[in-house]
């Protein structure tokens, strides 16, 4: 249908624009070539953009489920706040941190790879790529980085930046908020409570929280390097039986170089989905009051 289309206009278009001669030509290439188009097209609409897959319908259970998951996420990222700031408050240090939200910070976090299956099963709407690239980096950073090295990591900073310089303090109050506002959001909404301020929080927390949240990860990262290296930590030197060479430190140099295409694409995406989720329910607050 579309070669026919496109040979119709160009009939059409001889009678306006261009000769009838030249269009005779190219209605002849396109005649002789007719196989060739009709690939292109089919290739052509594979191609093409294709609107996004809505969720399944959600069942009863899957509803009881999803807010069952979020409500324990939030409590969980709420007691995990609660207990640095406590040892913050008692004088601790990023060290005496880690000793007392390791546990739950190593539960609650790893339970976010559950979020990446429900985009993929339909249960969310919420996009595969965008989310597997937020739960990958931190669990990366949390099993791959703080865990491998956690002396480096939770004792250490930036001498250059000094006082600003990010630690794993800031890591974790970075990781904290942001899950509280977005499991305490999507928990009350699943439970019909409707309150603005949770909105506001859900998609305007991150305008902080992204940037302090990757700095500080990438500050682990650097933090670890050392170490990572001059011990070879899950490394795989030659010669050895499976002749197979890996050196986890090149790994990660290039995670850290992710970071420079992937923060962008993340931060862009929260600012798209603050200004579809935001723009309209301001305007309906502020004519409201």
């Amino acid at each position: 249908r579309l070669y026919c289309c496109l040979c119709s206009q160009l009939s059409c278009v001889s009678k306006v624009c261009v000769p009838v001669v030249q269009c005779v030509r190219w209605r002849r290439v396109l005649l002789e070539n007719h196989s060739i188009l009709v690939q292109y097209l089919r290739v052509w609409y594979t191609m093409a953009p294709k609107p996004s897959r809505p969720a399944v319908p959600q069942s009863a259970a899957v509803n009881a489920y999803l807010t069952l998951y979020n409500i324990i996420q939030f409590f969980g990222w709420s007691y995990i706040l609660a207990l640095t700031v406590r040892s913050k408050l008692n004088g601790g240090t990023s060290s005496d941190v880690w000793q007392v939200v390791q546990v739950p910070l190593e539960i609650f976090q790893t339970g976010a790879l559950l979020e990446v299956l429900h985009c993929m099963v339909g249960f969310v709407r919420a996009p595969v790529v965008t989310t597997a690239m937020q739960v990958a980096s931190r669990i990366w950073v949390l099993w791959g980085i703080v865990w491998l090295v956690p002396v480096d990591t939770t004792t250490g900073s930036l001498p250059a930046l000094g006082p600003l310089s990010p630690t794993f303090t800031s890591l974790v109050i970075a990781w904290a908020l942001s899950e509280i506002f977005r499991y305490g959001f999507f928990a009350a909404k699943a439970l019909g409570v409707n309150a603005y301020g949770l909105l506001w929080l859900r998609y305007s927390g991150f305008l902080a929280l992204y940037p302090i949240g990757v700095s500080s990860e990438l500050t682990m990262v650097w933090l670890a390097l050392h170490a990572i290296r001059t011990r070879g930590l899950l490394s795989l030197t030659l010669p050895n039986a499976a002749n197979f060479a890996f050196d986890y430190y090149i790994v990660c140099v290039i995670g850290m170089l992710v970071y420079l295409p992937g923060f962008p694409h993340m931060y862009f995406h929260m600012m798209r989905q603050r200004s579809k989720n935001l723009g309209g329910t301001a305007k309906t607050a502020k004519k409201t009051n």
